[in-house]
């Protein structure tokens, strides 16, 4: 149950638990905004009340474009609870949990800023005492923000903890496991240097952030142009090379009998007159090959409004024109706090492999269903990803699914002037 509020704050939607802290989506009435309620209730120890209340306020003095502001730290008599700032739904961890990784500027961009966060954090002599990626929200086109202030205090140090959600978010990989120059495009060895001292525990956050200060940007890739070729990569395109020469030689040693020249006249036997098979001598087609991918129909729908949002615009997504569009409506409040979401959905013939995106709404956020009849409900839709859009062309890998029917069930949608909307050019399964 949650704690008694008051009346200024109405609880929307409760976003699930962050270790033993429950937490809700709620409305300020008094300023109309939304507002992240953290809350320990009367299970809870006058101990650990006093050690959530220390962190909280001590979060609440520091103002910083990558900090999530606290408002108000309470203490009434069934618990203590929290007003922050609402960063958004996404967390870092729901990123890797997706298997989504950072783009390599924003990596390096919010690395810093969470850096020089936390040695704001310092030298208040404060500490967050339980770093990791799901303390960090995180959605394109918004600054990094540290949160999740109050939790159970963990002996890893904030820097080290902070360095290893960094190199983890980067190249999906364990912490410390590869020097994320090594396997991400355009990101400088610098870079891992900065993160070895920081992971090894050398450095301070201050040090750790002026470290990051000096690493260079990572270029944005111009279309067309080919990605740098990292040690790493060059290994494997080595190896590569290496195995296409063996299978080459091994396939001209293996040549029919009949195309190697004849060891007592030295001559080659005439071609064939014609290249072109008969009807009875061609090849049959291989029946497990997958079918033609083909999409059938796209259908908006609004279950949780009036059932449809924008039918008479369905046929632009998949026209294969990008300069006509299917729109949202205009929501005045941010999507979490209205519904659940809205939904594109699409059947399709065939096996598709990839769905891909065309859209300049950027931050966009979606999970991704399968289901093999169409449903109103989401619990008859197995969830396949969760993603966000950030790119114009956003493209997605999709698992073996023949036929049936996928869901985009839209969740967030960026800002629009003073409104919150998303507009999508194109769809393609392939």
């Amino acid at each position: 149950m949650p704690l008694p509020l008051p009346t200024r704050y109405t609880l929307e939607v409760r976003v699930g638990n962050d270790e033993d802290i429950e937490e809700w989506l709620a409305t300020d009435a008094d300023l109309d905004r939304p507002v992240l309620i953290r809350m320990l209730g009367p299970e809870s120890t006058m101990t650990r009340r006093a050690e959530f209340l220390e962190a909280v306020r001590g979060a609440a003095g520091i103002t910083h474009p990558n900090v999530a502001q606290v408002f108000a730290a309470i203490e009434i008599n069934e618990g203590v609870y929290s007003i922050s700032e609402w960063p958004g739904g996404i967390r870092l961890s729901d990123r890797s949990a997706a298997d989504l990784t950072l783009d390599p500027r924003a990596a390096t961009a919010n690395a810093e800023g969470l850096a020089r966060a936390l040695a704001a954090l310092h030298e208040t002599g404060q500490f967050h005492g339980a770093l990791d990626a799901s303390s960090i929200f995180y959605g394109p086109g918004r600054p990094a923000k540290l949160g999740a202030f109050g939790r159970p205090r963990r002996p890893l140090s904030d820097v080290v903890a902070l360095a290893g959600t960094i190199d983890q978010a980067l190249t999906g990989r364990p912490a410390g496991s590869v020097p994320p120059s090594e396997v991400v495009d355009g990101v400088s060895p610098s870079f891992d240097r900065a993160l070895s001292l920081a992971f090894n525990g050398e450095s301070s956050a201050s040090q750790f952030a002026e470290a990051l200060a000096s690493v260079p940007t990572p270029k944005s890739r111009r279309a067309g142009e080919p990605p740098v070729v990292t040690p790493w990569i060059r290994l494997v395109l080595t190896l590569l090379g290496v195995a296409t020469v063996l299978i080459l030689l091994g396939s001209s040693l293996r040549s029919d009998p009949a195309s190697v020249p004849d060891g007592n006249s030295g001559t080659i036997p005439p071609l064939a007159s014609s290249t072109t098979l008969a009807a009875s001598e061609q090849q049959p087609t291989n029946p497990t090959l997958p079918a033609q991918v083909r999409l059938l129909s796209i259908v908006s729908i609004d279950p949780l409004g009036d059932g449809q949002e924008h039918p008479e615009n369905n046929a632009n997504l998949f026209d294969r024109n990008t300069a006509t569009a299917w729109k949202t409506e205009l929501y005045r409040d941010p999507l979490p706090l209205i519904k659940g979401g809205i939904g594109l959905v699409i059947e399709v013939s065939g096996t598709p492999t990839e769905l891909i995106v065309h859209s300049d709404s950027i931050g966009t956020q979606f999970e991704l269903y399968w289901a093999q009849a169409n449903s109103n409900s989401l619990t008859d839709w197995s969830l396949v990803s969760r993603e966000v859009i950030e790119d114009t062309t956003d493209n997605t890998p999709l698992p073996r699914r023949t036929g049936g029917f996928w869901l985009i069930w839209l969740t967030d949608l960026p800002a629009v002037g003073d409104d919150f909307a998303t507009s999508i050019a194109e769809i393609e399964l392939r």
